[in-house]
């Protein structure tokens, strides 16, 4: 044990020292000392604040007190479900479940449907409302299970209803007839009824606390595949939350600081719109640029709603539980399915079984999207102030994310999570820095002892033997190419890269679809300007990392460091691969960015539940 001790000590004073010497460089002496005056300037610069105050997002919160008819109609509407009192959902429920199940007996005959059930499930659930006259807004409250849902989302105890609104005792005339209403329609459809109240309730508590949304959102983003329409649905939700959160910007009940960064990141989604407006490819060209565009404007809203540390820690765990579900649904689909070889080279490596995909349909997208999440669980789970439930949870999580993106044998990704890694490890604190120095020989020792078809895999990166190497060499040769004859760009979009590319392609890559490297495509889809733009904007984020892991420390420093590792990761695996073309991932790239910055207190100083709760009423 003294030994064991004396060699950690001997590791901790030698990190010490090498971060001394580092310190004492010329440039880390001028990062520390103009770089964090050099990034306030960029952040909290004085164009930069006129455009908050006094320009366009000053004038959208000037008048918090006005509001459309679309809030004032919701607000009224939630207000009125929690005021009604319970007899009146009794009526309603009675009602509709009764003339539902009339109309479905009648059509069924002798025969009992699943509809009739539910019918008359709902008036015998509905028969002991009527005899309670208190607001449903306060029963809601009084209730176990209602009082941990209304503290989940942050939301006043007393429930949705109105302080001060009168609270009706008798059923009124408007809940009978839309009881009968209600029932004749689910003739139609037995579940079409009961489906569209859930969705309407379900909208109205979105539209008040667009951090749910926002939880949603980042949890279904790995599933999206999954569903019929998986784009219109990522839209449709990115869409409700930037409308719910400028509802609430408008009203004063959330905040947004406007610095260089957002400045940049508003440019970067105006010019995708622009690229999609003027570019080859016609309407699909034109479509993608308004997608894009829309999903890089979710780091606004993304950028409000995680600066409050309850919410921030809530949607990051679920993010890591979402994408460790995912994760497992990869390892048994590897180990326990038929996987398509149409990714990889047989030849070559004969002895993998295939390479996981998921419901991303290209393992280089699932590996993209796990090397964002995957830091997330690296820093609770090795985050001391974390409990100890917590971080073995945290723990279980990466084990499943990192097998999975071994599964997706995407060399790209594994790159980049060992860049990842690395990173977190030398920034995180001098003690990460000592094992990082005790575990290099060790490490090092059992490499060979992996998995041949592991270290066959590795040991293909660069070699021009490998198909895959070429296809990248020469797509991005014709990219090039294509680039120096359209150096304003060609438009937002696979379209465009298909129609313009192909003449400009090396022979046998004539059907490529984007560039296969991320600054490539930026530069050949947005231009030269819309590549500098970029390259400006990672340049911020990056003095802004660094300002913030000069200045924070313990879990601040983990929350700064988790995401903005992820990213790094994200770009080194950009430099082989273009995941952007996937709208998952690309949602994913600017809702990690944001997590990124608001860990650096650039979110609404609010923070905690009762402040929000406050806010609301």
């Amino acid at each position: 044990m003294q030994k064991g001790s004396r060699i950690t000590e001997w590791a901790e004073e030698l990190s010490e020292r090498v971060s001394r010497a580092v310190g004492e460089s010329r440039l880390l002496s001028w990062l520390s000392s103009a770089g964090p005056r050099l990034t306030r300037a960029f952040l909290t610069g004085r164009f930069a604040k006129r455009f908050s105050e006094d320009r366009l997002l000053g004038r959208l919160a000037r008048r918090p007190s006005r509001r459309s008819l679309t809030e004032r109609g919701l607000s009224r509407l939630w207000r009125g479900l929690g005021a009604a009192s319970a007899s009146t959902y009794g009526a309603f429920f009675a009602l509709y479940g009764a003339t539902s199940a009339i109309l479905l007996a009648r059509g069924e005959g002798a025969g009992v449907s699943f509809g009739l059930l539910l019918s008359l499930s709902l008036v015998a659930a509905a028969l002991p409302l009527l005899s309670s006259h208190s607001p449903m807004g306060v029963l809601i409250g009084e209730s176990a299970a209602g009082e941990a849902l209304l503290r989940f989302c942050a939301l006043p105890e007393t429930g949705p209803s109105a302080d001060g609104q009168k609270t009706e005792t008798r059923p009124s005339w408007l809940a009978l007839l839309l009881g009968i209403a209600c029932g004749a329609l689910s003739r139609l459809h037995p579940w079409g009824v009961p489906f569209a109240l859930a969705l309407l309730l379900l909208l109205a508590l979105l539209l008040r606390v667009p951090e749910l949304l926002l939880l949603i959102l980042t949890a279904i983003l790995p599933f999206l595949g999954f569903f019929a329409h998986p784009t219109y649905l990522l839209l449709g939700l990115t869409l409700l939350l930037e409308v719910a959160f400028l509802g609430k910007y408008r009203r004063g009940r959330r905040t947004l600081p406007m610095g260089y960064l957002q400045l940049l990141v508003l440019l970067f989604a105006l010019l995708l719109l622009l690229g999609g407006g003027i570019g080859y490819g016609g309407q699909e060209t034109l479509a993608c640029g308004m997608a894009r565009a829309v999903l890089t404007l979710a780091f606004f809203p993304a950028l409000s709603l995680f600066s409050g540390p309850l919410w921030r820690r809530r949607i990051t765990r679920g993010m890591q539980i979402s994408a460790g579900l995912l994760s497992l649904i990869g390892i048994l689909q590897y180990f326990f399915t038929e996987m398509e070889l149409r990714w990889l080279d047989a030849d070559r490596f004969s002895a993998l079984l295939g390479r996981v995909s998921v419901s991303f349909g290209n393992p280089n997208l699932l590996a993209a999207y796990l090397l964002l999440v995957l830091p997330l669980s690296l820093g609770d789970a090795t985050d001391r102030e974390e409990g100890r439930g917590r971080r073995v949870l945290s723990t279980l999580l990466l084990c499943l994310e990192g097998l999975c993106l071994i599964l997706t044998w995407s060399r790209g990704a594994w790159l980049g999570a060992i860049a990842a890694i690395l990173a977190y490890l030398l920034l995180a604190r001098t003690r990460t820095r000592a094992a990082l120095l005790l575990g290099a020989l060790p490490t090092a020792l059992l490499l060979p002892a992996l998995p041949r078809s592991v270290l066959l895999r590795f040991g293909s990166i660069g070699s021009l033997a490998d198909s895959s190497t070429r296809y990248r060499i020469y797509t991005w040769r014709g990219t090039l190419r294509m680039l120096l004859a359209h150096p304003f760009g060609i438009g937002t979009g696979e379209a465009a890269f298909r129609a313009v590319y192909p003449r400009y392609a090396v022979s046998g890559t004539e059907s490529v679809m984007h560039a296969h490297h991320v600054l490539l495509d930026v530069a050949v889809s947005l231009g030269l300007p819309g590549l500098l733009l970029l390259l400006l904007l990672l340049l911020v984020w990056g003095l802004f990392v660094l300002h913030g892991c000069a200045t924070l420390s313990g879990r601040a420093r983990v929350e700064l460091l988790a995401p903005s590792v992820g990213l790094f990761g994200f770009l080194v695996m950009g430099c082989f691969d273009d995941p952007w073309y996937h709208f998952g991932v690309f949602a994913a790239f600017w809702i990690l960015l944001a997590l990124s910055v608001s860990a650096c207190g650039e979110g609404d100083p609010r923070e905690g539940e009762t402040s929000y709760a406050e806010m609301e009423t």
